[in-house]
């Protein structure tokens, strides 16, 4: 087999030198921001970047940078009726968060550079509202967070689905975090927490995405979801009385969720 000459070397470097650069802009785009999607009383929706409006109606489009955003949807209003839809080159993501059952969900959508989107309220179908992307794509010290967040960490590819006549879809793309199932919490009467996959209270979990539905049943206690060096996610508030359900992703590492932080119960997640 003859050795590389010099020119076959140099070739390869540059191969390897543009690898390198692709990764490392795959890398900074992780991070664009967060588009957050939220649903009103009156069943309108807004969509905003840092508190500036995304998407119009009409006249010219908004345009923000390409990248790797974070669609985090509230619907704390728990107002049954909205459905978002995104959609453009790549995209195509529908929820309607439960129909008001699920107070928050989290997404991962990549906008690609110099393209046109639209988003809808499917209630109000006529209405589409349009934004487009610009050539460049957004760093990682773009964009901004979501007030309320979720489990600590971005929900890759979600699907969403309502009741039985909602349709299920899924947003493209090869990064999608596997759905493992169902979690049950509970705030019983006297305060007392717990976390149970399938029929079992959790130890360890598979990283990935879980519907957690949380019964409370006092108004003088919480449940709230943490990841170790993460802000705490408010599933169930002190003045609340009943059931809530949302979408979470568990990253690897170690959880816990407590009432209040003087006794919490903690679990592993591992890849």
């Amino acid at each position: 087999m003859p050795r590389p000459t010099l020119d076959n070397r140099l070739v390869a470097l540059l191969l390897a030198v543009a690898a390198a650069a692709v990764l490392a802009g795959r890398a900074q785009a992780a991070d664009a921001g967060v588009l957050r999607v939220t649903f009103h009383d009156n069943h309108t929706i807004t969509v905003t970047l840092d508190d500036r409006a995304v998407g119009t109606a009409s006249g010219a489009a908004t345009v923000i940078a390409a990248g790797s955003y974070t669609v985090y949807v509230d619907d704390t209003a728990a107002v049954s009726g909205p459905e978002f839809e995104l959609s453009g080159p790549g995209v195509h993501l529908v929820t309607d968060n439960f129909f008001g059952e699920s107070p928050m969900e989290t997404y991962r959508v990549d906008l690609q550079p110099s393209s046109t989107y639209t988003w809808r309220n499917n209630e109000r179908p006529a209405q589409v509202f349009v934004f487009a992307t610009s050539s460049a794509t957004a760093g990682s010290s773009g964009g901004g967070s979501a007030g309320g967040g979720t489990s600590g960490g971005s929900s890759s590819g979600g699907t969403s689905t309502g009741n039985s006549s909602s349709t299920s879809k899924d947003v493209v793309g090869s990064s999608i975090v596997p759905f493992r199932g169902a979690l049950s919490g509970d705030v019983n009467t006297a305060g007392k927490l717990k976390l149970v996959f399938k029929g079992k209270g959790v130890a360890t979990l598979k990283a990935g995405r879980y519907r957690i539905t949380v019964l409370d049943e006092t108004s003088t206690s919480a449940f709230k979801l943490q990841k170790l060096g993460r802000q705490p996610v408010t599933l169930s508030g002190l003045a609340f009385v009943g059931r809530r359900s949302a979408i979470v992703t568990l990253k690897p590492g170690q959880w816990m969720f407590f009432s209040s932080p003087a006794k919490k119960h903690f679990f592993a997640v591992i890849a």
